[in-house]
């Protein structure tokens, strides 16, 4: 709004000056040359100060506007030169109309540039040459509704009904189109911007209707309130440029999925339109004294758009040589993803939302028993053992919180035959980020289970080993220490049938200490075992 605040300050500014500058005409005429060209080129310096945020389309959008910007100040400052040397004060309806005129319709110009689309570089030559063979063919057409009735004669102060109605008609196609342009970017970032352009369209339409009845009725003063339709207005597009997102703050919203339309006929149609508009013209408006500004302006517009015709035929050949070297590269890359995902030792399953195999690659039919074509449309829990068939909801959930998901699930075989499988489970999302499809990136573990559960059985060999090595050197020790004492006793012993009780002591304790060891040793492998 702070804009909106110096158009109105700098308008009743002007006033002001004017008001106290009536009585001195030159230096009115200076001071409003000044003057008139401060709003236009504050639009242009804003614009030009932010061109490196803005690329591809957004850059042409607002490159036009700064050109309709310029072409105004030149017919501001020609209305006033024009003033200087007839001497006496005139409407802005002259020959200097015409950059007035197209200063106020290149909004409608930049708006083929389609902001709320996005930057769409790849189109941004082809819309330029569009833009600039609409702006030659506009020029044709003012030059015949303004300059030629202007240059009879060339004095004349008289209004032209025709050029009122023209500036009356452009600028309500203007406020329509910009209101349009809002209502299709209602949804994106773009949409501030078109309603500011918008509101100042219609500022602009509410000042030029009041000047033009002014005019109509040869009461316009220059100087005056009236000239708020060179002021106010043009303060909503620096207030517009000032705020408007970067090409990259708008990245959200390009739309790229289908290619632009092949469009050379617009400039086509028009360069076959302007032998027949001449015509009409001539018609409508017969006069000798305008046949050779006439034939200039013809010829003219037919030498400029010819190699604009030429140039946007060539720009597009160039895009679509482009786009089919591009097209190749991503269906090259495409054909060797394919081949990777076919011949991954992987088991690479892409099922829908609703559980539908879509595809299926070699490993994963070979490694279930199915053909492909088997395989395509079937219910994926169908090849799943009943105790992976409940985990199914629950992935699919934790897929669409965390992104991915990784287990292991049992899978089951044509003939009935199951086999764990490590899986990881991700989503394939659109350009809208929605996912469309889910892949099952797979492997058969069954071998590596078979591994695990050998080092795990060897593992308890091993411990049991180490125990009953254990448990038998705890046992020597004290079965030394009663065998030594036995030995020692039969040594003293006379007595022989003490002597013989004595001797069956170490054959009855190992005895009785081997079947205890062994039934020991027994129950401790059962266990390992288990």
């Amino acid at each position: 709004m702070v804009w909106l605040g110096f158009g109105v300050i700098y308008s009743l500014a002007y006033v002001t000056v004017g008001w106290l500058l009536e009585g001195l005409p030159q230096a009115l005429l200076w001071f409003r040359a000044a003057a008139l060209l401060v709003p236009p080129l504050t639009g242009v310096v804003i614009i030009v100060r932010r061109r490196h945020v803005w690329t591809g389309c957004h850059w042409l959008f607002w490159a036009t506007v700064v050109l309709g910007l310029m072409m105004s100040a030149i017919g501001l400052l020609g209305w006033t030169v024009d003033e200087i040397m007839l001497g006496s004060s005139t409407s802005w309806l002259g020959w200097y109309a015409v950059f007035v005129l197209f200063g106020g319709g290149a909004p409608l110009l930049a708006l083929l540039a389609q902001l709320h689309r996005g930057s769409r570089e790849r189109v941004t030559a082809t819309t330029a040459v569009e833009i600039a063979g609409i702006a030659v063919l506009t020029g044709f057409l003012y030059s015949h509704f303004v300059i030629g009735p202007d240059l009879s004669p060339l004095t004349s102060q008289h209004p032209s009904a025709s050029l009122v109605l023209l500036s009356e008609l452009q600028q309500f196609v203007v406020m329509i189109g910009m209101a349009t342009a809002v209502l299709l970017a209602r949804h994106t970032s773009w949409k501030t911007t078109y309603q500011r352009l918008a509101f100042g369209q219609v500022v602009s339409f509410a000042t030029l209707t009041l000047s033009n009845l002014e005019i109509w009725q040869a009461s316009y003063r220059a100087a005056s309130v009236l000239d708020f339709i060179w002021i106010l207005p043009f303060a909503f597009y620096p207030w517009a440029a000032s705020g408007a997102p970067t090409s990259t703050e708008s990245a959200a919203d390009e739309i790229e999925d289908n290619p632009e339309p092949s469009r050379p006929w617009v400039i086509f149609s028009g360069l076959a339109l302007i032998p027949l508009i001449d015509y009409v013209l001539r018609t409508a408006n017969p006069s000798e004294a305008l046949n050779g500004f006439r034939d200039l302006s013809t010829a003219v517009t037919v030498v400029s758009v010819l190699p604009l015709l030429m140039a946007r035929l060539a720009v597009e050949r160039a895009e679509q040589r482009q786009m089919g070297v591009e097209l190749k590269k991503a269906d090259a890359k495409a054909k060797l993803l394919a081949a990777a995902v076919e011949h991954a030792d992987e088991l690479i399953l892409i099922v829908s939302h609703d559980h539908k195999i879509d595809h299926a690659n070699e490993a994963f039919c070979r490694a279930l028993g199915y053909e492909l074509s088997e395989l395509v449309g079937m219910d994926d829990r169908q090849l799943l053992a009943e105790e992976s068939r409940g985990q199914i909801d629950e992935t699919v959930q934790r897929v669409r919180e965390a992104g991915v998901w990784r287990g292991t699930y049992i899978r089951r075989r044509k003939g009935g035959r199951t086999f764990p499988s490590a899986t990881a489970l991700v989503p394939l999302v659109d350009a809208h980020g929605e996912s469309t499809h889910f892949v099952r990136v797979e492997r058969d573990i069954s071998e590596e289970s078979r591994l695990r559960d050998q080092l795990i059985h060897t593992e308890r060999l091993s411990a049991v080993g180490q125990l009953v090595s254990g448990v038998a050197h705890e046992l020597n020790n004290p079965l030394q220490s009663i065998l030594g004492f036995t030995e020692l006793l039969i040594e003293t012993e006379q007595r022989q049938q003490n002597r013989r009780d004595l001797e069956e002591i170490p054959k009855e304790l190992l005895k009785t200490l081997d079947l205890v060891f062994v039934e020991s040793v027994q129950q401790v492998l059962k266990s390992a075992l288990i």
